[in-house]
């Protein structure tokens, strides 16, 4: 049986993520401090009960702690594996899988998703204040899973409103206060 040559021990400082990874990381810790930090102006608490801004400097806060175990986590060298003895698993049950390097590189399809998803998002910020919750997130929820996912358009419209429809009466029931149409209609959906 021949022998294998295993490349030589790293120490632990060596081992970090890939650059695109470290990026990722990187731009969620800003989220979440931009987050957390927007999140203040709308008031941790009313008298005793929770205010408006509590759960978005919760989950800013929490992002942001886990992209800095994210950032600061050693990485896996290429030369081992993440979990022993996977790759046989995967090569005997016959699935049939990109090798790592084409999976995780930046293609011009994975950036122009990176950047429509950004570009969503920042007009989904946008549009909070001039058309309410529910449409500026069934716009964003839509048209992420058509343009993003590639997801059939009839069937995203439909999940997009339901879901924006649904969380906004979630939302209400937990008395999440949120902007909705400058307009009175006769419905409270919207």
């Amino acid at each position: 049986m021949p022998e294998t040559t295993r490349a030589p021990a790293e120490s632990p400082g060596d081992r970090r993520y890939p650059l695109y990874q470290r990026l990722a990381a990187g731009t969620v810790l800003l989220f979440g401090v931009v987050v957390a930090l927007t999140s203040l102006g709308y008031g941790l608490t009313r008298g005793k009960e929770p205010g408006p801004g509590l759960f978005p400097f919760v989950i800013g806060t929490l992002l942001a702690l886990l992209a800095l175990v994210w950032l600061w986590r050693p990485g896996v060298p290429e030369h081992e594996e993440a979990v022993p003895g996977l790759a046989e698993q995967v090569e005997d049950s016959g699935a049939d899988l990109a090798p790592a390097d084409e999976e995780l590189s930046w293609t011009r399809d994975g950036v122009r998703r990176f950047g429509l998803t950004i570009g969503l998002t920042a007009a989904t910020v946008g549009l909070f204040v001039s058309v309410g919750y529910v449409i500026a997130m069934a716009f964003y929820a839509a048209t992420l899973l058509i343009l993003v996912a590639r997801q059939r358009m009839l069937w995203s419209i439909l999940g997009a409103i339901v879901g924006a429809v649904a969380s906004r009466y979630l939302f209400d029931y937990l008395g999440i206060v949120l902007p909705s149409l400058p307009v009175d209609l006769p419905w409270k959906v919207l």
